[in-house]
């Protein structure tokens, strides 16, 4: 069985493949392959008032950013802020502050040693990071806009919390959010 040579016309093709994919492979600018190898950095959404369903932080100095939009829960004075990230390790943020607590905009204190109930924790795998009277944050939000069906909170926080079980401290910095109560 003898095997038939290309023809000139596949070698040249085959040629352009080439040249065109090199070509390709060495752009800076759009370069698919370059962003599959190597892609690029998480960055915060920006800090707005929208109703954009935005939300991010850094915790321990990296850009966390929940995996769907996080989910809040505004309701007679109280807030429950909640965001997941379920690619593994499997990660929740979720901040607390009790009922009649919010009424306009400003800074409200997470910690143990408030006159009103509030927490922010950070789970990890099986880990359990959970602010006390040590270990404190603050969310303060810049708008809270509850005139329409759905409500918008905005604002900013940032916690420290301890592992219940090892004593390790996790920070919670940076963080942002803009959502919309559905």
């Amino acid at each position: 069985m003898s095997m038939k040579k290309p023809a000139p016309i596949q070698l040249l093709a085959h040629f352009f493949t080439v040249v065109i994919l090199m070509t390709c492979l060495s752009c800076e600018d759009d370069n698919i392959f370059k962003q599959l190898v190597d892609p690029p950095a998480k960055v915060l959404p920006p800090a707005t008032q929208i109703g954009a369903n935005t939300y991010g932080c850094k915790v321990n100095g990296k850009v966390w950013l929940p995996s769907e939009t996080a989910w809040m829960e505004f309701k007679d004075g109280g807030l429950v802020l909640k965001a997941e990230n379920k690619y593994s390790p499997w990660e929740t943020i979720i901040m607390t502050i009790e009922k009649y607590t919010i009424i306009n905009v400003g800074t409200y204190v997470i910690s143990s040693n408030t006159n009103y109930l509030s927490k922010g924790v950070y789970w990890k795998g099986d880990s359990r990071f959970q602010t006390d009277s040590i270990n404190t944050g603050s969310i303060t939000i810049t708008r809270l806009d509850t005139s329409m069906r759905q409500y918008i909170i905005s604002g900013t926080f940032s916690f420290k919390a301890k592992d219940v079980v090892t004593g390790e401290v996790v920070e919670v910095i940076d963080g942002r959010f803009d959502l919309k109560n559905y």
